[in-house]
């Protein structure tokens, strides 16, 4: 708003009581006029009077329909023009002298002498005298349309264009006479003030100097107010624009600056506030749902003031949007936070924008490489957010899967598995990492599907699951080796959970399979449905093959988890022989029996260290050879080809529950899980007080590193003491850690070294160590990991000397024969190919 006070308002209305102020005219008209010529007097004398008489006639009009309608004006105006013009003839071309003093001799007397004017002079003081009125003119109808709009920025610049349109009316009134010199005499033109501009034109640049005189430091605040006027304008039409003669649009013909500002780069400077300002083109998710018809909108905006400006508006409009990493984090957290209540799951931000615009977008301006960037730092920055000090593992794939949800074209999905795997250590560390996440999520899924939706038919519940599973859609997903890493989850937990009783027999197992098929089959490989597939290809048909995978990799998936699926059904096959064994025996014994091809090769042993050479528990004994009795007698009833296969018992996997005396806040038994050796070695203390390691070694025949190692274990858990004298004892004032305590039960973990102990005694005795995993397994997924990594990289390749060398700046301890098979299988993967001609690896 401009200042409204009383002396402003008195000021302006100084110059309007009644009529028109033309006091100061009379001074033009005394400079100009020639007394000595009557002819000349009277046709100055008719030209002032023309002057005032169109200032009279429109100063007061609110409506310039009716004073174009107004025949009787209208006729009198054009009635007096001829003669007008005939006295602008008569009055450039007149004689007129002017006195001048000279000096005779000394003894001649002074005398008054006249001296003619050339015609030069006179055309420049009669264009003056014009200029002069139109510019009293100019100013009575600005000062006249400020106190009409109570001196507001908005106001005038609601009623600009009617005023405008009643300035243009007055200027055409005056037009004839205003430019008879120009049009008539073109060599002074110059000399008039008007060089590059027309004659209207130089009178637009005298109404904006006018109005800029009497707003002084609030002209700036005025013109923008008159473009606010236009970009809030709602609805904005190309019929409503039509009508519309905005102010800078005149400033910019007349080459009228504000704040030293041309009138484009001033309206560009006011845009690009008003974006930053504006809350309706903040970042939110209705601002890209609409960003097309925005983009239109600000397009046609700035064709209302020039045509040629379009292309930087759009610019600066794409610019706020797109063209810098804050926009395209907040686009990710935007999609990331499109959660839908109702559903209960995200729905696709893709559906209304893409990130695939704001890759465009960079794209066209050849800033590709700034966009990568952007998009590198922005996922940069919110995993190592999320994974924090605490290294919440937890956290960071909660924003690893909805970051990935967001990029449905691949856009940055290589940035997620680069910093995920650079945060775990490795791609094999965030898989094992991912697994567990999604069996933590899974379980909780069915429990909740098992407590609070019973009622719902089974597809029902499927469906779920598959719409709440955290489904991971990073590449890694597609490593041959991945559906392993759930195998031997699967396996272990099998193992270690096999109870008819637990929640992971009766209610894990049983969906297990459909919800890893979620994960595994091709649509979500790929991310796309059948139509999408369809829409994309048509669509974005030069990004195709950033998210869409081979058809040789397609098919070896195919083979992967078709393997999947058969290893799954003999995880079941032996729990329900498990089951089953429990309701003929009624016994705690839960066998589980595999087929040993599909028992993941981590947990296998050699033939030799399947041979029992310790002792059993008092029981186990006679209830393991019963089952073997009874197993062998019924399958060779059932002439099955199990009954062609011998069975060995996988000792180093055997676990056990054994219950303590210790009571739980629930008021039940604590139970401790064990493998079968810790269990060995625990029971011995039921009949005695203290054991020395001797005597316990005596007892189970266990490996002497080995019972270190177990020993080592209660004592962590202080469910032994060690006494001074060596000997072991129960702790009687044993209290367990109630976080690590589940379901009543507490897991004993053996020191997390006993998968490296290789013990074996003189006598030749194998170790009889608790083998969960394999240190070569996991150094051939680093290999392969930093091998894909490595040439992935290079555009060229590398060879093999080279690309050793680069593997080897990463990780170390491995062989050579190691790095040579790793790179064997990533080439029968597919993974990686040689370029036999230039004897390169590449991606």
């Amino acid at each position: 708003m401009m200042n409204n006070s009383a002396s402003k308002k008195d000021e302006y209305a100084g110059y309007l009581n009644g009529e028109p102020n033309m006091n100061d005219t009379f001074g033009l008209y005394h400079q100009f006029n020639d007394e000595k010529t009557p002819k000349y007097q009277t046709r100055i004398t008719e030209l002032h009077d023309f002057f005032r008489l169109t200032l009279s006639e429109t100063i007061n009009v609110t409506d310039l329909k009716e004073l174009e309608c107004d025949n009787e004006k209208v006729a009198k105006f054009r009635d007096l023009m001829p003669r007008m013009l005939n006295n602008c003839r008569e009055l450039t071309q007149r004689k007129s002298y002017i006195p001048f003093d000279s000096e005779a001799s000394e003894s001649d007397e002074r005398q008054k002498k006249f001296q003619l004017l050339h015609q030069h002079q006179i055309v420049l003081g009669f264009q003056e005298f014009c200029n002069g009125m139109t510019k009293l003119i100019i100013e009575e109808h600005v000062l006249k349309f400020f106190l009409k709009c109570d001196c507001s920025h908005d106001l005038i610049s609601k009623h600009w264009t009617s005023f405008y349109n009643l300035f243009e009316y007055v200027l055409g009134a005056l037009g004839p006479i205003i430019s008879y010199v120009p049009v008539n005499y073109p060599m002074i033109r110059k000399e008039l003030g008007f060089k590059d501009l027309t004659v209207f034109q130089y009178y637009h640049f005298k109404l904006f100097e006018c109005i800029k005189s009497k707003l002084g430091k609030e002209f700036p605040t005025l013109v923008t107010a008159s473009i606010h006027h236009y970009v809030r304008m709602f609805p904005i039409t190309n019929i409503i624009l039509e009508k519309e003669v905005p102010m800078l649009r005149i400033m910019s013909n007349c080459n009228f600056r504000v704040e030293s500002l041309s009138p484009k780069d001033f309206y560009m400077k006011t845009l690009k506030d008003y974006f930053n300002k504006e809350p309706t083109l903040g970042l939110k998710l209705e601002t890209f749902k609409n960003f097309k018809v925005l983009l239109t909108r600000n397009a046609l905006l700035a064709s209302l003031f020039l045509p040629e400006w379009v292309s930087d508006a759009n610019d600066l409009f794409i610019s706020h949007l797109l063209l810098n990493k804050k926009s395209i984090s907040e686009y990710i957290e935007i999609g990331k936070d499109t959660y839908d209540e109702e559903k209960k799951r995200y729905f696709r931000t893709e559906t209304y924008f893409s990130l695939l615009m704001f890759r465009n977008a960079f794209e066209a301006r050849n800033m590709l490489k700034e966009f990568k960037g952007f998009c590198d730092d922005a996922i940069s920055e919110k995993i190592s957010s999320a994974y924090g000090l605490n290294r919440d593992v937890e956290k960071l794939f909660d924003e690893v899967v909805q970051l990935a949800n967001v990029d449905h074209l691949k856009i940055y999905s290589d940035s997620i598995e680069y910093h995920l795997c650079d945060l775990l250590g490795s791609t094999s560390k965030a898989i094992e990492q991912y697994v567990k996440y999604f069996e933590s999520h899974l379980f909780k899924l069915v429990k909740k599907v098992k407590t609070t939706m019973a009622e719902l038919s089974r597809d029902n519940k499927m469906k779920y699951l598959y719409d709440n599973l955290p489904i991971l859609r990073l590449k890694f997903v597609n490593l041959p080796t991945f559906p392993s890493f759930f195998e031997r989850s699967i396996f272990r937990k099998t193992i270690l959970q096999s109870d008819q009783n637990s929640a992971f027999i009766k209610d894990i197992i049983p969906v297990y399979k459909d919800c890893l098929m979620e994960l595994f089959k091709e649509r979500i490989i790929t991310n796309m449905s059948q139509e999408e597939e369809l829409r994309y290809r048509d669509q974005y048909q030069p990004y195709i093959s950033q998210f869409f995978q081979p058809v040789e990799m397609i098919a070896d998936l195919k083979i992967k988890y078709t393997s999947f699926l058969s290893f799954y059904e003999n995880i079941e096959a032996a729990v329900n022989l498990g089951k089953k064994y429990n309701e003929n025996d009624h016994s705690s014994f839960f066998p589980l029996v595999f087929d040993r091809e599909k028992i993941p090769k981590v947990f296998q042993q050699t033939n030799g260290e399947l041979e029992k050479d310790f002792i059993l528990p008092q029981g186990m004994d006679s209830t393991w050879n019963t089952f073997l009795s009874n197993y062998h007698k019924d399958n060779k009833a059932q002439n099955s080809d199990s009954s062609k296969k011998d069975l060995y018992p996988m000792w180093n996997l055997h676990h056990c529950e054994v219950e303590s005396s210790y009571i739980i806040p629930d008021g039940g038994c604590l139970l401790f899980e064990l493998t079968l050796f810790q269990t060995c070695v625990l029971i011995l203390f039921n009949d005695n007080d203290h054991l020395t390691l001797q005597s316990i070694t005596e007892r189970t025949k266990l490996a002497y590193k080995d019972l270190i190692l177990i020993l080592k274990s209660f004592l962590n858990y202080k469910i032994l003491l060690r006494d001074s004298n060596n000997s072991y004892r129960i702790n009687e004032s044993f209290k367990p850690d109630l976080r690590k305590v589940k379901n009543g039960k507490l897991r004993v973990v053996l020191p997390r070294n006993t998968s490296m102990q290789t013990s074996n005694m003189g006598n030749g005795r194998s170790s009889s160590a608790h083998h969960e995993g394999s240190n070569s397994q996991w150094t051939q997924e680093l290999l392969k990991a930093c091998i894909t990594r490595s040439v992935k990289g290079e555009r060229d390749g590398l060879g093999y000397d080279r690309l050793f060398e680069t593997v080897k700046q990463q990780i170390q301890g491995f062989s050579v024969g190691e790095f040579k098979d790793a790179l064997a299988k990533l080439l029968r993967d597919k993974f990686v190919t040689k370029d036999e001609s230039t004897d390169t690896y590449k991606y």
